[in-house]
């Protein structure tokens, strides 16, 4: 999902409000005052201001939100340095100055050092709790950020918002019993924005964990859709030329695929090998990739690449310019990624009719809702072709032989999928990595993680016996409580035996908690880092039996423990 937008105050309170319309005869209200089309006329009010009022840090501090609503980034940063030398210990100057770097170390820091210096201001702009929280979400301090979110409920314009964002904070970290609480409120302000015809806060990608019906849920994609298809309208103009135009040209079928994925990603693991393989022989199809993501550098953005008859990166273009490229190509059938709803995804381009038909694949595991997506690529066994199941879908359901996951792992690791788990470390440095170039897979490291992998059977079995190995690598979010309490109820059955999983911020002492109250000791949860593709794929092997979620089923997580062995 997206990041939520960073929040500037304008400190009405404390600008002399009675001040500025008498000396200067601003005729506004203070409502209509912050809204970011009267920013120009707000800056010029401000610059006779400051000549009157020099050394007010307010004034200084609401000229850079006029400059920076006027797109004048560098102009507002100068403003904003200014007041902090007349005010240096204001929060709010320090949210604004933040606002202008992004998603960045540095933004962080300047939120957290206005918070730690004039927490109370916090209280008076609630507002500022979410922009903290945004940044400490994207930086894995997870119970921090909730704590931020918590007090940024009162901020009532953005309450529901808030709660989705919340919630979904709740369930990364296996809060359960909170989660149950506020979804109440929650599922209550979702139905109420579905009925009323308006865009839910709730976002589809965070809807696929909560407990939401099959037609609650298409219910929630197909509003968010309709907002989708309002706003690209005017990107739909040439659509119905553009469409009779493609099927009356005898030439390749043109396929296009859309992602931000393109780089270290289970997109990336899945898809290289497939296309890599369909380019070298099919003569009749011609391959687009349109990456939404700048170059990570890594050499999955290059195997991609050379995948594709063309690249094109759409990364620095806005929707209109992005629309036009992906129209140019002349495409036959566009197939996203991401699933519309997805982080890194751009709905609008689809929304826009870039392409005469257009399916969706891989990203969003449920209907997108939305009429402009024509098909969704699946197979029999992950959606059973029964109008009971296919009846949630918006989109014509296209059946792909044997499975909708083009694993390439074969391709990929196959000096690692040949060896024993204990010797398969001395192939990594030749083995292509999901997460860290290949020099980084040590056989050293691999062969010490392996050690300890095969001491953790006697470890938990006293010497007596080996003991049972249960794995699940996927996120903790795609766990509920009904799942883990059978689980633990398999370790209670199972005395010699011990729970593998991957280690995510927030959740492990919850985790050992919820299992404590089920008389499961904490040393029977083990614990590790997330690992390298190929490490993780040796280490993998040592697991007697890979568990899932039944609420949300792995997808690139259970292909890799298909193919570990």
């Amino acid at each position: 999902s997206k990041r939520p937008n960073q929040v500037l105050v304008i400190e009405r309170t404390h600008l002399g409000w009675a001040r500025l319309r008498g000396k200067l005869g601003f005729k506004c209200t203070p409502i209509l005052w912050a809204k970011p089309w009267m920013a120009a006329a707000r800056r010029k009010a401000l610059e006779q201001l400051l000549r009157l009022t020099p050394a007010d840090p307010n004034v200084y501090s609401d000229l850079g939100v006029a400059l920076s609503d006027l797109g004048q980034p560098h102009a507002a940063a100068i403003a904003y340095r200014e007041a902090l030398v007349l005010a240096p210990r204001s929060a709010v100057v320090y949210n604004n100055l933040a606002s202008l770097q992004g998603h960045s170390a540095a933004a962080l820091s300047l939120y957290a050092a206005g918070y730690a210096l004039e927490p109370q201001r916090y209280a008076q702009f609630p507002q500022m709790h979410l922009n903290l929280a945004g940044l400490l979400v994207s930086a894995g301090r997870y119970d921090e950020a909730i704590s931020h979110y918590e007090q940024g409920l009162q901020y009532r314009p953005q309450r529901e918002d808030t709660l989705a964002r919340l919630v979904h904070l709740k369930q990364r970290v296996c809060d359960w019993h909170a989660v149950s609480e506020w979804w109440v409120e929650l599922s209550r302000s979702t139905r109420r924005s579905v009925r009323h015809k308006a865009k839910p806060a709730l976002s589809p990608m965070h809807s696929l964990t909560l407990p939401l019906s099959a037609a609650g849920l298409l219910d929630l994609v197909r509003a968010h859709a309709s907002v989708l298809e309002a706003q690209a309208a005017s990107m739909q103009a040439a659509h119905s030329r553009h469409r009779a135009k493609l099927l009356s040209t005898r030439a390749k079928l043109r396929v296009g695929f859309i992602s931000s994925d393109f780089k270290r990603h289970p997109v990336s693991v899945l898809l290289a090998p497939a296309l890599s393989k369909m380019r070298r022989q099919t003569e009749h199809l011609q391959i687009s990739l349109f990456t939404l993501s700048a170059d990570d550098g890594s050499e999955w953005t290059e195997m991609m690449r050379g995948a594709a008859h063309v690249w094109l990166d759409l990364s620095t273009k806005t929707d209109a310019e992005a629309a036009e490229t992906i129209r140019a190509a002349s495409l036959h059938v566009l197939i996203d990624l991401n699933g519309l709803y997805s982080r890194g995804a751009r709905p609008a381009l689809l929304a826009a009719r870039a392409a005469p038909l257009q399916a969706t694949h891989l990203g969003f595991g449920a209907s997108t809702g939305a009429a402009f997506i024509d098909f969704a690529l699946a197979d029999r066994l992950a959606l059973p072709a029964v109008r009971a199941t296919t009846r949630w879908y918006h989109e014509k359901v296209v059946m792909l032989p044997v499975s909708h996951l083009p694993a390439g792992h074969k391709e990929l690791y196959p000096q690692v999928l040949l060896q024993a788990p204990l010797y398969c470390c001395d192939a990594l440095p030749a083995a292509r990595d999901r997460h860290a170039p290949p020099q980084q897979l040590s056989s050293s490291r691999c062969r010490n993680l392996t050690v300890s992998r095969f001491n953790m059977h006697q470890q938990t079995a006293g010497g007596r016996k080996r003991a049972v190995v249960f794995v699940y690598f996927g996120q903790h979010l795609k766990v509920d409580p009904l799942t883990f309490s059978h689980w633990m109820s398999i370790l209670a059955g199972c005395p010699r035996s011990v729970l593998w999983l991957l280690r995510w911020p927030g959740s492990q002492s919850r985790l050992i908690a919820h299992a404590a109250a089920m008389g499961i000791r904490a040393a029977r949860l083990v614990f590790t880092d997330r690992l390298p593709q190929g490490l993780h794929l040796c280490l993998l092997r040592l697991a007697d039996l890979a568990l899932d979620s039944p609420s949300y089923s792995s997808g690139a997580t259970g292909v890799d423990a298909l193919w570990s062995g």
